[in-house]
């Protein structure tokens, strides 16, 4: 039993041991990680160009109408304002048609009580 339990002990410390020497530190995995970055970017067929660009579903370049709006935030407050009243997605999340239910802090309460009463005390549960 003794030669069992030697040999198991043995085995262990040489698997923990041989995990030590071939980790890196720190330092060695900065710089092999700046190493692999810098070649990437080097790498130009990593990079966008036209061709892979125009696979990208929905996406028209960089030249964007909404461009008027990023030196002039009064603008977007101004044309949001007058487009809000006819804009069927605006009167969706403002709930225009007042379709949307609604309930009362009783009601959010009485549905929710369980929860809470387990939340309290779990091992009632």
């Amino acid at each position: 039993m003794k030669r069992v339990a030697f040999s198991l002990l043995l085995s262990v410390l040489a698997g923990a041991t041989s995990g030590v020497v071939a980790q890196t530190t720190i330092e060695e995995a900065r710089k092999q990680g700046a190493d692999l970055g810098k070649s990437m970017r080097a790498d130009e067929s990593l990079g966008p160009n036209d061709a892979k660009l125009a696979q990208l579903p929905g996406y028209g370049g960089t030249d964007l109408a909404e461009k008027v709006y990023f030196d002039d935030p009064d603008r977007l407050v101004v044309d949001g304002g007058s487009k809000a009243g006819t804009d069927e997605a605006f009167g969706t999340v403002t709930d225009r048609a007042r379709t949307r239910a609604t309930f009362s802090n009783a009601e959010i309460l009485a549905a929710t009580s369980r929860g809470t009463a387990i939340e309290k005390d779990p091992d009632t549960y």
